[in-house]
C-alpha cells in the first residue's frame, strides 16, 4: 500500500502541475472561503459588543479572498 507521501507528490510536467495544483488547491479554496467569509461575518454580527472580536475581520477576509482570486487566475 503506498503512503501518503507518495500519493500526494506533484508531478513534474509543467501541464500536469498546473492541473493538480487547480484540482488540488483552487478548486478547495474556491469551495471553502466563501463558506469562511460568511462565518466571519456573523463572528462579528453575533459578538459585536464582545470584547476581543477582530472588528473589522469579515471585510478583510474579503479583501484577500479578491487578492487570492487574481492570483489563481493569473496561475491558471
Amino acid at each position: 500500500m503506498p503512503n501518503s507521501a507518495a500519493i500526494d507528490s506533484p508531478p513534474q510536467d509543467a501541464a500536469a502541475l498546473t492541473h493538480y495544483i487547480e484540482t488540488r488547491y483552487h478548486a478547495r479554496h474556491r469551495q471553502q472561503l466563501p463558506d469562511l467569509a460568511a462565518l466571519s461575518a456573523k463572528v462579528e454580527r453575533v459578538h459585536v459588543a464582545a470584547q476581543g472580536v477582530p472588528a473589522g475581520l469579515a471585510d478583510l477576509l474579503q479583501q484577500m479572498i479578491g487578492e487570492l482570486e487574481v492570483h489563481m487566475k493569473k496561475e491558471e
